[in-house]
């Protein structure tokens, strides 16, 4: 220990005798070659194998006394059975012992265990007693959460206080011992629970409902405790911020006594209450609870303006915010009202509460924040004076009242500057022992990092043992699912991590005498960097400030042990030395500035790159790409149009002027990127063109010097296009000729401009991390560039075409921003695919995007058919659908080739798309089908049996009525085709009544016995009667026929056999191996499919179980080849390509999610599932596993409620008084569709309103609450499950808006039971479909009734809902993620679902009738104007439009339109302006957030839901 390994070994006198001995004794041995081979004569066999069989004796003999010990370690109190019965001779102590020494070695059980025998000992109080024992116990329970503040805190017992507290409320200690002990103790979800109960049984909840069975009044915390901190900088003055703020009610400018009791303000008590809980949601990371909880108690603009800033990480924004509102505290008789009208961080909407004063709980939030920012901002002097103008004498820290936080800022701001550590160690040197024991409890990795500054590293060991101590007590007790908890936690375990690994390091001399020990050390570090997303900008600065302070101390260390020629033992150079650190050093500034950019922090970042600069030799390209990159976010985040303009052109004008830098020249592997930024930036001023106009752009570069060529306006913007286009195309270029380099092993890349001997000269990496930063860089340009080309491509066909252009389009010739459509189409073309080549993932999102192009230019198709030769065929899997409706288009033929590598290379994949798309495309495009099913179906006849059989699993009923709904429209058809007829008839023959028809299945076989002889009868052997038969005599047949037969009802078993003998009997094993079936669903389109690796279908499960639903769906467990089950659902008679089309949208708005920085950070995505369509009457889709329908949820909560063993909702009171209140409108005897028509002209907001209000009082508000509960295992699980919930609600709900889905009953809505997760299923409804053909058309956005928002009670939809529905439309919204759903959509246009075409059908008819038909329907073809209208409303969706207009729109183009009863819907639909803010709103709402408020007011409106179909249960 302590040996170098490199020293020479002629150091070790004991190792050159042993040595030469071995040397010399060499000549007279056997070499090993030869004992390998030779028998030895010396040991015998018989030894070895007498040694062999003792040691298997010592082993066996040492795995009995292990095993010995293991059983002696249990304890055995007693023995279960003790006789011949078994219970009766228990005693309770026989009980309580084996608890009693499972609590000993479980912390979390001895908690549960004590909560339990209290819970149970409370109980037995008598009422008399119970009184002054609540008061007693509530005092203990205060001490006991109070208790070692100073200290560590014993996890698992506060916490079974908090859950006894929350048990028995009564026993509930003030809100700020609750907050305090909570955040103490790591106990933030159970904190958060009792907090939570409070408000509900005090009713300052959402649902304002207080408790009905109070017993006791909760405590409420002394005006001495509200606001602890004494400040003593204001209070020397006279002008304290409490005192300033109690001073406000008492002037004339401010707010009366009587004003605040008068207000809708909240009482102190609840605000208390909230301003913790709040407190508690900010530990645990929850920023949109906490902004919703802002925006409840917040009297002033400054507390919400400042939050929101913080939370996006604009920490100076914040810091400005809180400052501008605590200077206003000391002006005596400041206007509060004034200020919140004139503020430039207020808000439309929040003026209700801006003209009352601050609340001293408001201010000290004020303070408390401002310190958090400048400690965000690295501003260490500012934060170590204002910690010491509030605790002038550093002694009275441990104060209660101080010690958090100003302990904690006062230790920081002193480590970080080291012109302050004298004074941080004179203040360490004066504490009483009291006072140490609290800074090694509260802070042991700070006291390690001063006793490494100090040099004491032994000392620094031991806080190092201390924290890791610490660490390990509070980690055990803390749940699973405390994600918060366990990550704050986390967050030091790297710092101290690398204190040992520094402590080791310098402890060990010969460290110091090779470069391989400091090499390997900063190596690790180097490796091991915070998570930008994850990590606070704190725990990067720790990490970045700490090593650089280790780097100084080697650097020093290494200095000492040099000679005088600057050597040091091994060879070492000290100038090595200073190099190695030193670039060490500007690469952890680096990381800290990029880690501080992306997270928004750019006075950080600012900071961070300005200290690389200054220990950076040269400007190298990494740098450059980070200030550029630091500058466009600085002029992104202006609000002033000018400055963001100036600061745009300022980068434009560093990098030009960095362009043709000699330094940056040499860097080969750079010039690339460097193109790409180049391109980047103009594009980016391109843009700013568009948008403001190119006469600002040139102001602009005007006046720094930047010169763009062009002498009028539109001669600029053409200059920036060309600019951009240029770059991004050498970029591109570059790419291409390093992809050449790379492929025949080249190692040079072309220079700069003129440059080409630097070039030449230099040779470039050779290794494989510099190739792969060459490839990846070669995607991003061909992407980059592509999506440049697409944007200005989308922007001139944005624009009307004149005949100039057109002729100029014609020609060829450039035009306006330097080339003409088609020529901008092939560049995008070109470039997406050459990225694709490259194995882009992100230009695959672009193939819609690319058939959309082909199809509007058609010359292009063959540049697409040309450049797509070569492109891995599965990166289109996803896009197949799409690609299959354009089949019979112009442009079908580009795609054949793809299509046809994918039936060869992965036929499954192709294969059910194919077959349900070839129905329609044999008539329009025989060859191509034909060409197709040569490769595709006939091979694989195994494929075409499964689909066969699963079509017949549709029960005969319902396959018979979907047969005579088609031949009905045959026979009333004017003019009949007879043949057309007879066609039917025989096809239904075959399928319905053949009683002979192999494999059939029995029942199928029955139903087929039954009625055929009825049929033949009816319709003749061949079906000549049929041909005659007249509309009436038909239907008369058909419901005479099918009333002789009736299905059973309800869900059941039934026997696989009994559908089909062929899936019964299957087996994969009885099949050639070139002959299988494979599970469906496996080809993602995500990744390179494996088909020899993808499950196989081994046989079937020979129970299935049919649904009680119309259809009889029925699930069909597969038996795969890796020996599981995989359940399906079998849906027949149904065109599923609805549905899948809808989980594709769903997975497409899931990518646009997760990359989005907010979204992602929330993991706001919609769960989605197969869906095969394999025929338009037949499909399967996947069965989730571990879910419940919330509907059953609810009913067993009711059943609970009153007490039965099952409840339905259809029987609760609510409805009846809602057919009541119907028949107050019209007969209850005339149907649904009059009575409900009648009563939407008839009935008022107010008696709405009232009728809803009644229904309410009848049904619980709190069922899915409840349920959520049972399902709960702990507080850390209910929160975690009820935030999931109302995450995958938020999403869903946004989703499904965008698409329109409909019909959202409690029967569409499952509960995830492993995660909580909301699962939409059955979208048979979608783009507004339900509010155009429904009776009673559905008048709402989505579902978001009584119990989805009571359930987060008491958070009211500002938290949970609000913020995450306006992170999702935003995301959705972005330009890049509309376009794709929308090219996504598309594919609706060019293959139309059949029950489009039938309701496009019904809806002219109707629209005929009423004369309401717009020119739209009577000029076009009904089958592509209906699917362009859907897409046209959701692209309005996408573009912000109110809710209410889209409604009123697809209420126009209805069966409603020009009905007596349309103004009436119209009315309803647009709302009150004195009571809903989409009445105040205009057509197109201002932002994402003025969208989901108009949603969500319409979703909740009372007036839209108490007209609502009674079905759809509105008021649960």
């Amino acid at each position: 220990m302590g040996d170098d390994p490199d020293d020479d070994s002629s150091s070790s006198p004991l190792l050159s005798q042993l040595l030469s001995q071995s040397s010399s004794s060499s000549s007279s041995q056997p070499s090993r070659l030869q004992m390998r081979f030779e028998r030895s004569n010396i040991v015998s066999p018989a030894v070895h194998i007498k040694r062999a069989v003792l040691a298997k004796r010592q082993k066996e003999a040492w795995e009995a006394r292990s095993k010995m010990a293991r059983v002696n370690q249990v304890v055995m109190y007693r023995r279960y059975r003790v006789g011949e019965l078994p219970d009766i001779q228990l005693k309770t102590q026989d009980i309580i012992l084996p608890l009693q020494a499972l609590a000993r070695r479980d912390p979390a059980m001895a908690g549960k265990l004590f909560c339990v025998l209290f819970d149970r000992l409370f109980s037995e109080i008598s009422d008399i007693e119970k009184q002054s024992y609540t008061i007693q116990m509530r005092d203990h329970v205060q001490k006991v959460l109070q208790r070692n503040y100073k200290g560590t805190s014993n996890t698992v017992f506060v916490g079974s206080m908090l859950r006894i507290a929350h048990q028995h409320l009564q026993l509930t200690p003030d809100p700020i011992t609750i907050g305090e002990g909570s955040v103490r103790s790591n106990n933030f979800p159970t904190g958060v629970i009792l907090l939570e109960a409070m408000l509900n049984y005090s009713g300052g909840g959402a649902g304002g409902a207080s408790a009905t069975n109070a017993t006791a009044t909760l405590p409420v915390a002394d005006d001495a405790s509200t606001s602890k901190r004494k400040r003593s900088s204001r209070n020397s003055t006279g002008n304290s911020n409490a005192a300033a703020a109690s001073s406000l009610s008492k002037s004339g400018s401010g707010i009366s006594q009587d004003a605040f009791e008068n207000s809708n303000l909240l009482p102190d008590k609840a605000e208390s209450d909230w301003n913790q809980l709040a407190r508690l949601y900010k530990s645990l990371r929850e920023d949109d609870i906490l902004l919703g909880i802002s925006e409840k108690i917040s009297r002033t603009t400054t507390t919400r303006q400042a939050l929101e800033n913080e939370l996006k990480g604009d920490w100076a924004t914040a810091l400005r915010i809180y400052e501008e509102g605590l200077s206003h505290l000391d002006e005596p008789g400041y206007n509060w009202e004034s200020s919140a009208s004139s503020s430039s961080y207020s808000k439309s909407g929040n003026s209700s509460t801006d003209s009352h004063a601050p609340t001293p709980s408001e201010i000290e939030q004020w303070e408390e924040g401002k310190l958090v920012c400048i400690e965000k901002l690295g501003k260490w002097d500012a934060l170590r004076q204002h910690t010491l103008m509030e605790v002038p004498d550093p002694q009275d820290l441990f104060g209660e009242q101080y010690i958090v936080p100003y302990l904690r800022h006062f230790i920081t701001s002193h480590i970080k500057e080291e012109k302050n550590w004298p004074e941080l160690f004179k203040f360490l040197d004066c504490l009483s022992p009291e006072q140490r024991d609290i800074l090694e409890l509260r802070y042991p990795a700070d006291l390690a990092i001063v006793s490494v500054v100090r040099q004491d590293f032994d000392r620094a060991r031991h806080f190092v043992m201390k924290y890791h101590h610490t660490f390990v007590e509070e980690w055990a007790p803390l749940h699973p699912l405390a994600t918060s908890a366990r990550h704050r936690k986390l967050q030091t375990l790297q710092n101290v991590v690398e204190i040992d690994e520094f402590l080791q390091f310098v402890g060990h001399e010969s460290n110091f005498r090779s470069q391989a020990p400091l090499k390997r050390l900063l190596s690790s570090w180097s490796s091991r960097y915070p998570d930008s997303k994850e990590d606070d900008v704190t725990v990067w600065e720790d990490v970045t400030a700490h090593r650089i302070l280790y780097m100084q101390i080697l650097r020093e260390k290494f200095a000492r042990l040099c000679n005088d020629g600057g050597e040091l033992e091994g060879g070492i150079s000290m100038n090595w030395v200073h190099e190695f650190l030193n670039t060490h050093k500007r690469q952890s500034y680096h990381m800290m500035a990029i880690a501080a950019r992306k997270m928004n922090n750019l006075h950080v970042a600012d900071f961070y790159l300005r200290l690389v600069i200054k220990s950076s030799p040269q400007l190298t390209f990494p740098i450059v790409q980070s200030l550029v990159k630091l500058y466009t976010m600085k002029a992104r985040a202006s609000t002033d149009e000018t400055d963001c303009i100036d600061k745009f052109v300022k980068a434009l004008k560093f990098i030009e002027g960095k362009r043709n830098d000699a330094t940056l020249k040499v860097e080969l592997h750079h010039q690339q990127p460097m193109f790409l930024l180049l391109g980047k930036m103009y594009s980016e001023i391109f843009e700013l063109c568009i948008n403001h106009g190119p006469e600002k752009i040139d102001r602009a570069a005007k006046a720094v010097g930047l010169t763009i060529a062009g002498s009028t306006p539109q001669r600029v913007q053409e200059e920036i296009f060309s600019q951009a286009h240029k770059w991004l195309q050498k970029a591109v270029d570059l790419s291409d000729e390093s992809s050449a380099s790379v492929a025949s092993g080249s190692s040079g890349l072309s220079g700069f401009g003129e440059d080409d001997e630097s070039a030449s000269s230099s040779s470039s990496s050779s290794s494989s991390s510099t190739i792969i930063d060459k490839i990846v860089t070669r995607d991003k340009s061909h992407l980059k560039f592509g999506k440049f080309c697409d944007h200005v491509l989308k922007t001139r066909e944005a624009q009307p075409t004149s005949s100039s252009s057109s002729n100029t389009m014609a020609t060829g010739k450039e035009t306006d921003f330097g080339q003409n459509r088609e020529v901008l189409g092939s560049s995008v073309v070109s470039n997406v695919l050459d990225a694709m080549r490259h194995g882009s993932e992100g230009a695959i999102y672009m193939i819609p995007r690319l058939l959309e192009i082909i199809g509007t230019y058609p010359r292009l198709a063959q540049e697409f058919a040309h450049k797509v030769r070569g492109i891995p065929s599965w990166m289109f899997i996803r896009w197949i659908s799409q690609m299959l409706s354009l089949l019979d288009k112009p442009e079908g033929g580009a795609l054949l080739g793809i299509l046809t590598d994918l039936a060869q290379t992965y036929p499954q994949a192709l294969y059910y798309p194919f077959k349900i798309s070839s129905e329609t495309l044999v008539l329009t495009a025989p060859k191509i089908v034909a060409n197709l099913e040569r490769i595709l179906i006939r091979p694989y006849p195994l494929l075409d049996q499964f689909t066969q059989h699963l079509e017949i699993m549709t029960h005969p009923e319902h396959r018979f009525k979907d047969h005579m709904d088609a031949l009905k429209n045959l026979i009333k058809a004017s003019p009949r085709d007879d043949q057309a007829i007879i066609a039917m008839f025989k096809e239904i023959s075959a399928d319905v009544f053949t009683e002979k028809r192999p494999l059939f299945g029995d029942y199928n076989i029955s139903f087929a016995k039954k009625h055929s002889s009825e049929w033949y009868s009816a319709c003749g052997q061949e079906g000549q009667k049929l041909i005659k038969l007249d509309l009436k005599k038909f239907q008369d047949f058909i419901v005479g026929m099918m009333n002789k037969h009736k299905m059973a009802s309800g869900t059941m078993k039934m026997k696989l056999k009994e559908f089909s003998l062929w899936l019964t009997e299957f087996e994969m094993a009885n099949h050639p191996s070139s002959q299988y079936i494979e599970l469906p669903g496996q080809y993602t389109g995500l990744s390179k499919p494996i088909p020899d690796d993808h499950i196989k279908i081994s046989s079937f499960d020979p129970d299935v179980l049919v649904m009680g639903s119309l259809r009889k769906p029925k699930r069909l467990k597969i038996r795969g080849n890796d020996e599981k089950d995989y359940p399906f659902l079998v849906k027949g008679g149904e065109d599923l390509r609805l549905d899948q089309r809808v989980q594709q949208l769903f997975s497409v708005m899931n990518e646009a999610l997760a990359t989005d920085q907010a979204c992602c950070k929330r993991k706001l995505w919609v769960r989605t599932y197969q869906v095969i369509p394999m025929t338009s009457r037949v499909g399967i889709i996947e069965w989730l596993n571990n879910t419940k329908p919330i509907k059953e949820l609810i009913e067993h909560q009711l059943a609970v409620h009153y007490n039965t063993n099952k409840f339905e909702l259809s029987k609760l009171e609510a409805g009846a008084e809602h057919h009541r209140w119907l028949g107050h409108y019209g007969n209850n005897n005339s149907g649904p569709g009059p009575l409900y028509q009648a009563m939407f002209v008839k009935a008022n907001r107010a008696d709405t309103t009232a009728k809803v209000a009644r229904q309410y009082e009848i049904v619980p508000s709190n069922l899915l609450q409840r349920a959520i509960w049972s399902l709960a295992s702990s507080p850390e699980s209910y929160l975690y499950i009820r935030n999931q919930f109302a995450r995958t609600l938020a999403t869903f709900s946004i989703c499904s808006y965008i698409i329109g889905i409909g019909d959202r009953h409690l029967d569409n809505f499952l509960l995830h039971h492993k995660d909580g997760g909301l699962v939409g299923i059955d979208f048979g409804h979608a783009f507004g479909t339900a509010t155009q053909f429904l009776p009673i058309p559905e008048l709402i956005p989505f579902r978001l009734t009584r119990q989805f928002t009571s359930f987060l009670q008491p958070l009211d939809a500002q938290g949970l809902l609000t913020h995450n529905m306006t992170y999702a439309l935003a995301a959705l919204q972005r330009p890049a993620s509309k376009d794709i759903l929308l090219n996504v959509m598309d594919v609706f246009v060019k293959e139309p679902l059949l029950d489009w075409q039938k309701l496009a059908a019904r809806l002219a008819k109707e629209q005929r009738g009423t004369g309401t038909s717009s020119s739209s329907t009577k000029g076009d073809d009904n089958a592509k104007w209906f699917p362009r209208k859907k897409i046209e409303i959701a692209k309005q969706k996408l573009e912000g439009y109110n809710p209410a207009h889209i409604t009123t729109t697809e209420i126009k183009y209805s069966v409603h339109g020009g009905t007596s009863y349309e103004a009436s819907l119209f009315a309803i639909v647009k709302g009150d302006a004195k009571v809903n803010i989409r009445a105040r709103v205009g057509p197109v709402c201002k932002s994402p957030k003025e969208q989901v408020e108009c949603l969500i007011d319409q979703a909740t409106d009372p007036n839209i839901l108490g007209r609502t179909w009674a079905g759809w249960a509105p008021w649960v």
